[in-house]
């Protein structure tokens, strides 16, 4: 057994109606994404080592989420319906 301090604000965020990422693997950011916005997700590509940090409001718009995502020039998606599909550039 060990002990260690972590940062709670990144499990508890979603009570102040925000997204919080600390190095999370675009899988895990898409799997909260998909609760939230009821979405699925397909994967295209190879995403180890490709992480994310960071905040952003629940009440954003689906788009505007993605949008910010993709700033990060690693991946892009394609929206069809409910069905987004994940893309690595």
């Amino acid at each position: 057994m060990s002990k260690r301090n972590i940062d709670t604000y990144y499990f508890t965020a979603w009570r102040i109606g925000k997204f919080a990422f600390q190095r999370a693997s675009i899988k895990k950011v898409m799997e909260d994404l998909a609760r939230w916005y009821n979405i699925d997700v397909l994967y295209q590509g190879d995403f180890a080592g490709i992480t994310y940090s960071g905040t952003i409001s629940r009440m954003e718009e689906f788009s505007e989420v993605l949008k910010l995502i993709e700033m990060t020039n690693k991946i892009k998606f394609k929206i069809d319906g409910r069905r987004v599909t994940v893309i690595k550039i």
